[in-house]
């Protein structure tokens, strides 16, 4: 039998760089080299010498050991007669379903609840009066953020919406930050306060710590820099781990990747069925528990196809690639090891931050996140206009229907959220 080994001859760095250097007609590869969001040195090489914490590495991938499945969420969030006429058909193949909208005047819970045993009923506060059926996610802190009233937090209205049903679930919703914009290591240290201000807040007032953290649910905004993507998953993964190891818990985070409505194009709607493919390789491979993809159309009206083409890149991600039967798929990549070691190392450092002073609701008054989300994304939308960033078919190889459309409109996905 022939060794792969004979096949495929080891290479040293100088043989790969010169290889680069050919391609690049002479340059130097250390060109490709640049500073990224995050204030990270993103290299074109990578290898075993940039591996040089070997202590966190292990933590890192300790914390990723879970089953290696994940739940496929159908993520509704326009409650109209042809939507629910379909969601029966939606639903196979499909483990959970999620309501975004505020009011239900179509779907019947009921009839889900009762033909679709085996699916996980999830929906926003407003559907409380349905509590049998669902699981009722609340964010308080989330909605306390995102108004600019200067009140202070009502944590007694957090406290007895907590008690009140075993079915209330905490939301830790990354959405509200990615949504406005904040880098990867942005999102990880806000998600890791808001959780910590949780437990401040509700083990205070006489909760037990594991039953907090049993009923937290961390949702997580999927972009298309897709190695960074996986990073982040996995580093936000660890930073949880060790929130919960503070309090000596032996709680599995559940990690909810959905995609990130900031980097879905308004315009070319099509060519995000391809950006919503890496969203969900990077949520699979990033090892996330749930998984749920926006339809291609989502800007415009969401229809039963572009909710079920959705449903389908998931569902071949897992019958077809089998990326649900390996878990840590990226364990060991250089490149995957070093973004995510550099993510969870900054992250923590700004929540540790943070936490000296009183935590994030103790600190409003002089950072708020948001502001620093929307300053995170005004540096962005200039890389855009300017091109020094490209996103295809926003602002480089546009259809030609839409050349002589301004940029500032063509990037309306990414300032919608702050113009709002």
């Amino acid at each position: 039998m022939t060794s792969l080994l004979n096949e495929f001859p080891f290479h040293e760095e100088k043989d790969w760089k010169e290889k680069v250097r050919t391609e690049l007609k002479g340059k130097d590869p250390e060109s490709l080299d640049h500073i990224d969001e995050n204030g990270f040195l993103r290299k074109a090489y990578y290898d075993e010498k940039s591996l040089d914490d070997l202590t966190l590495l292990k933590e890192i991938q300790a914390a990723q050991q879970k089953d290696a499945d994940w739940k496929i969420v159908i993520e509704f969030s326009q409650d109209s007669p042809e939507m629910t006429q379909s969601i029966g058909t939606l639903l196979k193949g499909s483990d959970a379903i999620f309501l975004e909208q505020n009011e239900r005047q179509f779907i019947e819970i009921e009839t889900i609840s009762s033909e679709q045993p085996g699916i996980e009923l999830m929906g926003l506060q407003h559907h409380y009066e349905h509590s049998s059926f669902f699981k009722i996610l609340i964010d308080p802190i989330g909605e306390h953020l995102s108004t600019s009233v200067n009140s202070p937090f009502n944590s007694e209205q957090l406290i007895a919406a907590f008690k009140s049903n075993s079915k209330v679930n905490l939301l830790i919703d990354g959405l509200l930050y990615r949504g406005r914009g904040a880098t990867e290591s942005q999102e990880i240290s806000f998600l890791i306060q808001h959780a910590a201000d949780y437990f401040d807040l509700l083990t205070e007032s006489g909760i037990q710590a594991k039953e907090v953290a049993k009923r937290m649910l961390f949702r997580t905004g999927i972009g298309t820099d897709y190695l960074m993507e996986i990073a982040k998953c996995r580093a936000l993964r660890t930073a949880i781990r060790r929130l919960f190891d503070a309090y000596q818990l032996d709680v599995q985070p559940c990690l909810w990747g959905t995609s990130s409505t900031y980097n879905i194009s308004h315009l070319d709607k099509h060519s995000n069925l391809l950006r919503l493919s890496t969203m969900g390789l990077s949520a699979a491979i990033g090892n996330c528990d749930m998984i749920g993809l926006k339809p291609y159309n989502y800007w415009s009206k969401e229809t039963k196809q572009s909710q079920r083409l959705s449903r389908n890149i998931q569902l071949l991600l897992k019958h077809e690639s089998y990326l649900n039967k390996v878990n840590d798929i990226s364990a060991g990549s250089y490149t995957i090891e070093t973004y995510t070691s550099d993510l969870l190392s900054k992250a923590w450092e700004d929540f540790l931050s943070k936490e000296k002073n009183g935590g994030m609701l103790h600190q409003l008054d002089k950072i708020h996140p948001l502001k620093a989300c929307d300053e995170a994304h005004r540096k962005r939308v200039e890389r855009f206009n300017t091109k020094k960033r490209v996103m295809v078919g926003v602002n480089n190889y546009m259809s030609e229907k839409e050349e002589d459309t301004e940029l500032k409109d063509i990037i309306f996905s990414l300032s919608k959220s702050i113009a709002s």
